[in-house]
């Protein structure tokens, strides 16, 4: 099963970077029978990620973000666990966090669990499931128009919340991260809604896996000045560290 589900992330990444595959090309890559990369492109298309064309495919996504949740979720997962459970480690009991949206901010909530007298603030319905049921937790979760998919909420009440409420700690995922161009998203409503959300907060921690680092997207959320420590995998590469530490960016290996 785990060879399945990693075939089918593997096809939408690459898909991610090129809009057309063949099957010839993907048969080669994956050294699978013509019949099982059949029924993962059958799946990925009920899934409405991609569709089909003579002798390959096309993705119908517009970037990553598009790809249904549970999929990326299943991306990288133990590199995720492992950066969540980093970031744990530098929560204080009686802290209050902003948790953000994403995989990553979802396995960071999981690891949170036990630590005593919390007050968790977000706008992810998932983490909000996750940690309903903690008696040792205050759980603030923030009105909205849900976002199909995500299963968060966003627009003007995140806004709102964000002019009167001064977290300790905002946990944030991040579409991008660039020397150039900062803390970047796919969605603009997303992104001023984060950007919001530093300000308010005493110190933002971001949690990203290192395909996210080096890349531009969209919106601007943020300066690298605005992160006080990068939490991503230690395959991060030397010279994506190095730069980071240049912008005098704290960065810790998971």
């Amino acid at each position: 099963m785990n060879n399945v589900k990693n075939r089918q992330i593997t096809i939408l990444e690459m898909l991610n970077s090129s809009n057309k595959l063949l099957i010839k090309d993907l048969l080669k890559v994956f050294g699978v029978s013509e019949m099982t990369l059949r029924r993962d492109i059958e799946t990925l298309e009920k899934k409405g990620v991609i569709k089909k064309i003579k002798g390959g495919i096309v993705r119908n996504f517009k970037d990553s973000s598009d790809i249904p949740f549970e999929i990326r979720n299943e991306r990288r997962s133990l590199e995720k666990i492992a950066i969540a459970k980093k970031a744990a480690s530098l929560i204080q009991e009686g802290e209050t966090i902003v948790i953000d949206n994403g995989t990553t901010a979802l396995a960071f909530a999981n690891e949170i669990k036990d630590i005593d007298n919390l007050t968790v603030v977000t706008a992810n319905l998932r983490v909000a499931w996750a940690l309903s049921d903690r008696s040792n937790i205050k759980l603030i979760l923030l009105g909205g128009i849900v976002k199909n998919g995500e299963r968060s909420t966003y627009r003007k009440v995140g806004l709102e919340t964000y002019e009167n409420l001064f977290p300790d700690t905002f946990v944030m995922g991040a579409s991008a991260i660039s020397i150039d161009s900062g803390i970047t998203d796919f969605d603009i409503e997303d992104a001023t809604i984060k950007s919001k959300a530093i300000q308010a907060a005493t110190r933002t921690i971001v949690i990203a896996d290192e395909n996210k680092l080096g890349k531009t997207a969209f919106a601007k959320i943020a300066d690298l000045n605005a992160i006080d420590v990068l939490i991503t995998n230690k395959s991060l590469s030397k010279q994506i560290f190095t730069e980071l530490q240049l912008k005098k960016v704290t960065v810790i290996l998971a």
